[in-house]
């Protein structure tokens, strides 16, 4: 099996190519807490799954006359008072230092 690359003075286990958009995301790169947060919370599945589904998904979705649209957070939700308590949350659960904007 072969090790992720990490980046210098990250801590280990850390993935550098996270290709998750969620710069701002305390557990962004470590992959073990992340999937085990979206299976907890079961809203969404983690943004690295994504786009293996997303194609079979709006291609079902059609069939059922069905819209699919993209309701990714964006650097604006994070910088609202709602995206800080969540990221003031999601780095006190991850037990890292609080966060502040």
């Amino acid at each position: 099996m072969q090790r992720r690359k990490t980046t210098p003075g990250a801590r280990e286990g850390l993935a550098r190519d996270c290709p998750c958009r969620q710069k701002l995301c305390p557990v962004r790169g470590n992959c073990a807490v992340c999937v085990r947060n979206h299976r907890r919370h079961r809203r969404h599945l983690p943004e690295c799954l994504q786009p293996v589904l997303r194609g079979l998904v709006a291609e079902l979705a059609g069939k059922l006359e069905l819209g699919v649209t993209d309701r990714r957070p964006d650097p604006k939700f994070w910088r609202s008072r709602k995206g800080v308590a969540l990221l003031r949350k999601l780095h006190r659960d991850a037990g890292r230092k609080p966060w502040a904007p």
